[in-house]
């Protein structure tokens, strides 16, 4: 290995177990992997799917007694942020998961890592901290995935809500949840700092590239612009 893979293999040991350690406390512990729960794929689905519905439903769009009618004209009606924000997802839940079926870059989690090398005698002085009850992953590291769907989801609304009302506000939070779901991951033991990063670079590239296609399709289709008037985003936040 050479001395610049050294010293980046060492800096990213040391930024993950500074990372690992700080900040932690009982009310942490509970709410980290609550945290790290908004990273799955299904939740990220279902809540911006919720965040459209309930912008319609705050609207007065929402007809109870045709219940599935009303969902799909709210879907439709929002179609130029749902679709790019769906496609973000998709394509980097894609691209990070052939990663790490491809054993490209193959990277033991955190916790196992150590773990491996203390039954050998190695790093005993070593400390991975862990949340109880939340077992940490053992292989294919790289990149997070969490971190991964979720920069590209906040990347993608950078794209196609900066011009919104409240937009701004969303894009903020959505950055700000993207920060707190890659420390959750740390923070429970299973990825290192480079993890992290990696897929953090690599959604932004994914849900950059998924909202302009998609945006671009919308324009192909004739519906670039919403067909009522701009939604309240204030249901997105």
């Amino acid at each position: 290995m050479t001395g610049l893979a050294q010293a980046i293999v060492e800096w990213d040991r040391a930024s993950f177990l500074a990372i690992n350690h700080a900040l932690r406390c009982g009310a942490l512990d509970t709410a980290m992997p609550l945290v790290s729960l908004l990273g799955l794929g299904h939740v990220q689905v279902l809540l911006i799917l919720g965040a459209a519905l309930l912008a319609g439903a705050v609207a007065g769009e929402m007809d109870w007694r045709r219940t599935w009618p009303s969902v799909r004209g709210v879907l439709v009606r929002r179609r130029d942020w749902v679709l790019p924000l769906l496609a973000a997802f998709a394509l980097s839940g894609i691209v990070s998961t052939q990663i790490k079926e491809s054993r490209a870059i193959y990277r033991e989690r955190p916790w196992w890592f150590y773990t491996q090398r203390q039954a050998r005698g190695q790093f005993l002085d070593v400390v991975v901290a862990t949340v109880p009850g939340e077992y940490p992953l053992k292989s294919r590291g790289f990149p997070s995935g969490h971190t991964c769907t979720t920069t590209a989801i906040a990347a993608s609304a950078s794209l196609v809500l900066r011009r919104r009302r409240r937009g701004a506000l969303v894009i903020g939070g959505l950055w700000l949840v993207s920060v707190l779901i890659a420390w959750s991951r740390m923070y429970l033991g299973s990825h290192w700092t480079l993890d992290v990063l990696g897929g953090a670079l690599i959604g932004a590239v994914c849900g950059l590239l998924a909202a302009w296609l998609a945006m671009r399709w919308l324009a192909r289709a004739g519906a670039q612009k919403p067909s009522t008037p701009e939604p309240d985003l204030s249901g997105v936040a």
